[in-house]
């Protein structure tokens, strides 16, 4: 059996395509609703939810003799993919990181990190709109006038319900959604909310970067791009190239 650590619509589509194939795998995702979004049917017993750090990743391959690993991870989820790359190199278990292409800018502010990002809201007046998702919030909860000013487009979890209270954030400012979203209804939530500011990261064309900046020029608003963090390791960047990848035999594979 192969594994693929999902997380991203990619990886969602990966696993169809390798059921469809009749490849055999298995996906492994970060909660229920990652469960939800990506089973097959009610009696899909391929899917593993629940977060794993490496120890526990080992013991997943062991158990379930997992031959080849797929990192199909948010391009954002760097602590995830380190954990499965050092599972993988400690078993000897081959990985490969299939990464979504990244989006394209020009205009509006760049920054490193979500740190950096706050510093810079620290200055700015008006309503903001923040599509990081619900873990970077802790972040931003301390830029002046937060859960007045700021507006979070999250996923309709029970989780990211939790961490947008917990960060301070009242009911009418917690957007949960399922995304990706199309430009006009990110020209439509700027309006509705008066946003003057739109926050978020270099997430790639699968998932939605280049119509959220569409529309915050459209709208004549500034947008802040946090940029990805740099990936050392060779990957795929197509569904077709990782599916051949799967469908060769361990050892016969060639990247």
């Amino acid at each position: 059996m192969d594994l693929i650590f999902g997380g991203t619509s990619e990886g969602r589509e990966l696993y169809s395509a390798c059921r469809e194939a009749g490849l055999p795998v298995w996906l492994s995702v970060a909660t229920e609703y990652g469960r939800e979004l990506a089973e097959q049917s009610p009696e899909d017993k391929f899917i593993h939810a629940g977060r794993m750090d490496k120890p526990a990743m080992e013991r997943f391959f062991q158990e379930k003799g997992i031959a080849r690993v797929v990192d199909a991870t948010h391009p954002f989820a760097v602590e995830v993919s380190r954990n499965i790359k050092a599972a993988c190199e400690a078993l000897g278990i081959p990985y490969i990181r299939y990464r979504r292409e990244g989006g394209t800018y020009n205009g509006g502010w760049t920054c490193r990190d979500t740190a950096e990002a706050a510093r810079i809201l620290e200055t700015v007046p008006g309503n903001i709109l923040l599509t990081t998702g619900s873990k970077e919030l802790a972040a931003f909860s301390h830029v002046p006038g937060f859960s007045e000013r700021f507006y979070a487009r999250v996923l309709p979890s029970e989780e990211s319900m939790r961490l947008c209270r917990e960060a301070g954030l009242p009911g009418s400012h917690i957007l949960g959604m399922q995304g990706p979203f199309s430009e006009e209804w990110n020209r439509l939530s700027i309006r509705e909310w008066n946003i003057r500011v739109l926050v978020t990261k270099d997430s790639g064309k699968r998932g939605g970067f280049e119509e959220k900046l569409s529309a915050a020029q459209k709208e004549g608003i500034r947008a802040l791009v946090i940029g990805r963090p740099p990936e050392e390791e060779a990957a795929l960047d197509s569904l077709e190239s990782v599916l051949r990848y799967l469908s060769a035999q361990p050892g016969t594979e060639e990247l």
